[in-house]
């Protein structure tokens, strides 16, 4: 989710810079108000590409299950060797209290 709303949020003439709420702009988005399609039609636009080289797809729930194994998935998606020592920082700033800590960031 956090992914989505950064991609949602960065993307060019975008419907949220308009509407200035993360809660009414992801009610408007998953009910297809917003120039996005409904989340339905976008994650469909998607499947056809699940097993493209350059894109990776994670579930909320797996993601949300284990922080660590994800963040090494998305490492070596992206080429990117991770010392072990700096693993638990990487999955402590991945983490949800970090983010929301940090959230004015």
């Amino acid at each position: 989710m956090q992914m989505m709303l950064h991609q949602l949020k960065t993307s060019s003439e975008m419907d949220f810079h308009h509407i200035n709420d993360v809660e009414l702009f992801m009610e408007q988005f998953f009910a297809g108000r917003t120039r996005f399609r409904s989340w339905i039609e976008h994650i469909e636009s998607w499947w056809p590409h699940r097993n493209d080289d350059d894109v990776l797809f994670l579930r909320y729930e797996e993601v949300t299950a284990d922080l660590e194994v994800t963040a090494r998935r998305v490492a070596a998606f992206c080429g990117l060797e991770i010392r072990e020592e700096e693993m638990p920082r990487i999955v402590e700033r991945c983490g949800i209290e970090f983010m929301r800590w940090h959230q004015e960031k």
